[in-house]
């Protein structure tokens, strides 16, 4: 048969742009993936070994931060008495047991005042000890030892994730961020890493 005129072709044309962008646009967007940093080729022995999915990481996070929730205080917990240990500890420069006791105040009164200073104040003492250790956040780390020695550490997943993330390119603020724990958490973990050696 004879082609169509070229107005019957502009229309033939348009309806299937038309057709195509209805179908676009009912189409929903594919979810996205979490962008994560290039892995050093020095770890990638030790992301095979215990980082091979990320989405198994993230379950086990998950459960991690669910072993680490205090336990709930009775109904007559004696909370004045928990935050004079609280205190006591405090004082005697045990930040971290009086960080711990104030957690299970305030997860029992969460409008505790008192409790949250204390979480206040043993939240930044802890961070400024844990942040000398490590020296200035914008500085990039880099591994410091062999695949195979990083094993036999015995590293946790939360901390072989943070290891597979060091590149000399990533600062160790930026660490902090992807760690998908809490500043105190992760700067605690970045800290001994350090001291372990194993980064630097």
């Amino acid at each position: 048969p004879p082609p169509p005129p070229a107005q019957e072709e502009d229309k033939l044309a348009g309806a299937v742009m038309r057709r195509r962008s209805r179908r676009k646009a009912s189409t929903p967007p594919a979810p996205g993936r979490a962008v994560t940093a290039p892995v050093d080729p020095s770890v990638e022995a030790l992301v095979r070994h215990s980082l091979s999915d990320l989405d198994e990481i993230e379950s086990r996070a998950g459960s991690a931060v669910r072993q680490f929730m205090p336990d709930p205080l009775p109904a007559d917990a004696d909370l004045d008495g928990m935050m004079e240990q609280a205190r006591r500890k405090q004082r005697a420069g045990d930040f971290s047991g009086s960080l711990e006791i104030v957690e299970r105040v305030l997860a029992a009164q969460p409008h505790h005042v008192q409790a949250q200073a204390y979480l206040s104040e043993n939240t930044n003492r802890l961070l400024d000890m844990f942040r000398s250790r490590i020296g200035p956040l914008a500085r990039m780390p880099r591994v410091k030892l062999r695949p195979d020695e990083i094993i036999w550490q015995s590293l946790d997943h939360r901390a072989g994730f943070l290891v597979s993330q060091v590149d000399g390119r990533t600062t160790f603020e930026d660490l902090i961020e992807i760690s998908g724990m809490t500043e105190l958490e992760a700067t605690r973990m970045l800290a001994r890493l350090v001291e372990f050696g194993i980064i630097g």
